[in-house]
């Protein structure tokens, strides 16, 4: 068969954690599920393109209309669309378009297949979903649609029989065979078009080695997804084809946690070390699992920057986040990072369970005090598939994303009973740590100290105009 995959262009919605610039200028991320069911479509024996409509749009490459007739002109058997639960509804405007025009049928993937099937599949412009991982049900859905026999038993599958929503579950597991994955198909995609708003080298891309994560922390919608890690040797050999075929010099692992205690990461950071010396990768990490020994690993595999979930400076916050660290794990982890000359980004929430001005404010406080890189200031929220959606659901008994993605519910803040601060309260904190942090002289002075290129100066300035602009509104 002839399969269009579809990444479809998104905007900020009032509900996400980030406040609009960040969201807007965070970077445009090659879409790596999409490549990894492109790559598994491609071994079951399928003519696959990859469109992503994000990107181009968002880079001014091609409009809406021109991708749309590009599609129709690859005239394809099926076509597949990411849906999150985030962009629903900004995917089911391209769902609807590619129905009208191609007649073909519409396949739905990505978590929210998973987390909310039959309200996927109940739009008419869906005519089937694959929830969890691509691997076994889609060449299966794929050669079904092919003349190859039923649909409706198909694990992971869901589909429309005689009008009735079929929604078979995936197949229960805790652990994943992830080096049974195919490479994402990056032959597929532009990699000169991707970048990240701290990225320094092109082409760009990102990986994953893990999937899962083994930490509960309340608010992340990961911990309860199935594991699986990637053998060091077929994480290594991944990334030099990407050096090789793709030019691809800078890789930002997207794992949950990409130090996980063990020798796996040990190996992992020596296999890295010894790859083409012209490249440079990124990760992410608990602050926990930084010491010493692995700070220095870090730097010998050319590590330049390491994303650190430091989340709030508070004793009592952190333990009501399920996070189990001190906050001076968080200092003694960037002091240590620093001094092997790496990079550090702080990630922090303002608005979680416990939170108070006063926590607040401390908060931004320490952050300015870490000497971090960067710091990056989100809205604590009750993301799809966490605990702390699950206490929402509890009190309230509504389940607004399940409201959101079937179109009964207008595009809102999600509440905050946690604390005592209000959303307008919530939202000028965060807007103020920005300020505070990124503003100061010596910070400025640093940043511009650090730029290597002219388009990482371009991106920085354009970021720091946009926040000046749009810090009076609300979101």
């Amino acid at each position: 068969m002839k399969l269009a995959l579809v990444f479809a262009p998104y905007s900020h919605k009032r509900f996400e954690e980030n406040i609009f610039v960040v969201d807007e200028d965070f970077g445009v991320f090659p879409p790596i599920n999409v490549a990894y069911a492109a790559a598994i479509a491609e071994r079951a024996g399928h003519t696959v393109r990859i469109f992503d409509a994000n990107a181009l749009t968002r880079l001014g490459r091609a409009s809406e209309a021109a991708i749309l007739r590009e599609i129709g002109e690859f005239a394809p058997d099926a076509v597949g669309l990411y849906f999150s639960t985030y962009m629903f509804r900004d995917t089911l405007r391209w769902a609807r378009s590619l129905k009208v025009i191609l007649g073909c049928p519409v396949i739905a993937g990505g978590i929210n297949c998973l987390l909310y099937p039959r309200e996927t599949l109940a739009h008419p412009e869906i005519d089937y979903i694959v929830a969890g991982h691509a691997t076994e049900s889609l060449p299966r859905l794929l050669a079904a649609l092919d003349g190859g026999g039923p649909i409706e038993k198909i694990p992971g599958v869901g589909s429309k029989v005689g009008g009735e929503l079929v929604v078979n579950p995936p197949s229960a597991e805790s652990r994943v065979d992830f080096d049974a994955f195919p490479w994402p198909a990056r032959h597929l995609l532009q990699n000169d078009l991707y970048y990240s708003f701290i990225s320094q080298r092109r082409n760009f891309t990102i990986a994953l080695t893990t999937l899962g994560c083994s930490y509960d922390c309340n608010f992340c919608a990961i911990a309860p997804l199935p594991r699986g890690a990637r053998s060091p040797d077929n994480v290594i050999a991944e990334v030099r084809e990407a050096r090789e075929r793709f030019q691809i010099r800078e890789v930002d692992f997207f794992d949950a946690n990409f130090l996980t205690p063990g020798a796996r990461t040990g190996q992992l950071l020596e296999g890295l070390a010894a790859a083409p010396d012209d490249m440079e990768f990124s990760c992410r990490a608990r602050v926990d699992n930084i010491d010493a020994h692995v700070a220095s690993a870090l730097r010998r595999a050319r590590v330049r920057q390491v994303y650190l979930g430091i989340e709030s400076s508070d004793p009592a916050i952190l333990e009501l986040l399920r996070k189990r660290v001190k906050p001076s794990s968080a200092r003694t982890a960037v002091d240590l990072l620093r001094r092997e000359g790496i990079r550090a980004l702080g990630f922090f929430m303002i608005g979680s369970p416990g939170e108070t001005l006063t926590t607040a404010l401390r908060t931004i406080l320490f952050a300015m005090s870490l000497g971090l890189d960067y710091a990056q200031f989100s809205r604590t929220i009750a993301k799809p598939n966490t605990p702390l959606h699950d206490r929402i659901v509890a009190v309230s008994g509504e389940d607004y994303w399940r409201d959101w993605v079937s179109g009964a519910a207008p595009e809102r803040r999600m509440p905050s009973p946690w604390t005592e601060l209000s959303e307008a309260q919530i939202e000028l904190l965060t807007k103020l740590a920005y300020f505070m942090f990124y503003y100061r002289p010596g910070y400025l002075t640093r940043a511009i100290g650090r730029v290597r290129s002219g388009d990482e100066l371009t991106r920085s300035a354009r970021t720091a105009a946009r926040m000046l602009l749009k810090s009076l509104y609300f979101d």
